[in-house]
């Protein structure tokens, strides 16, 4: 039985590596493919997701991914996104690789852009998950030219998918001291965060965009200036109260391990800016009244290692 166990796996890394050299053939559709498989191979739903990542991040992957970002074709950019995007996902050495590779962001910034066509969800979400899983990637990220406007103006003028995941991406970088400093710089609190609070809408997609505006508010605004700063942004006109009760509800879900509006959150995501928020004395009645200190407690006595991001 280990004897094909360990055939199995180098049958499978012989795949992978094969899906590789692929990625740089001259045929479009041979590397679309080859993406495509890759990602399948990374994905969560695989077996040997974990070690599958591994094996791609060690063998060149990364930056012959990379390189397809600047496909002609849709499907290309879509399937090349799709498989970074799923390695970077808890993976802290593929994220580091992802930003480090040099056609890497400057790609992904000319996917961002409100006027490219249909990758700009899928170029968010790789931002996303870099940043969500490797902190010490923030910086890099909020450092390339272009990013951060990229990711602004998504937020605000997106459609669809696009826009919240670009608030999600904002909301994982601002985790980062250093990063968060950069975002404050290029006005993301008053330009994007502010206009998402006051937002109409409804359903649970609409909600999560609201907390994840919130947490990234009160990331930045707690780490890196006094929240009394930007008073203007706890208004009881806008969804700011509310979102409360929705991050204080995600916790719940986190610590239960299900996924909320199709986003698993960590523990650790979600009780970084619920530190950040308790320092300004207008949210801890609200948060203690939505139940807060029972889910904390709960926290602790549950507490192990490795739940670090959403």
């Amino acid at each position: 039985m280990q004897h094909d166990l360990f055939e199995l796996d180098i049958n499978m890394d012989r795949l992978i590596r094969d899906a590789i050299v692929q990625l740089v053939s001259e045929d479009a559709h041979d590397c679309t493919d080859a993406a495509r498989l890759l990602f399948e191979m990374a994905h969560t739903s695989h077996p040997n997701s974990e070690h599958n990542k591994t094996i791609m991040g060690t063998s060149g992957a990364v930056p012959a991914l990379c390189r397809l970002l600047r496909s002609p074709i849709e499907e290309t950019r879509y399937q090349a996104c799709s498989a970074l995007s799923e390695m970077a996902f808890r993976n802290e050495r593929n994220c580091m690789a992802i930003v480090e590779t040099s056609d890497a962001l400057p790609g992904l910034v000319s996917l961002l852009q409100v006027d490219h066509g249909n990758n700009q969800e899928d170029a968010a979400l790789v931002v996303n998950n870099c940043a969500a899983f490797c902190e010490d990637a923030s910086p890099t990220i909020c450092a390339c030219e272009g990013m951060v406007e990229a990711l602004k103006t998504l937020t605000v003028q997106g459609v669809n998918g696009a826009k919240n995941v670009a608030v999600g991406a904002l909301n994982c970088l601002s985790r980062s001291r250093q990063a968060a400093e950069m975002l404050l710089g290029a006005r993301i609190v008053e330009d994007a965060l502010m206009h998402v609070l006051e937002e109409d809408g409804k359903g649970e997609k609409h909600e999560a965009r609201l907390a994840r505006a919130t947490m990234a508010l009160a990331n930045l605004t707690g780490a890196c200036q006094p929240l009394k700063d930007f008073s203007s942004c706890f208004s009881e006109t806008n969804n700011y109260k509310t979102s409360l009760q929705t991050i204080v509800r995600i916790l719940g879900f986190a610590l239960d391990g299900k996924k909320w509006a199709g986003i698993f959150f960590a523990p650790y995501s979600v009780m970084f800016p619920l530190h950040n928020l308790a320092q300004h004395p207008g949210n801890r009645a609200p948060l203690v009244q939505c139940g807060l200190i029972d889910l904390v407690v709960r926290l602790l006595r549950e507490w192990r290692q490795g739940r670090q991001a959403d």
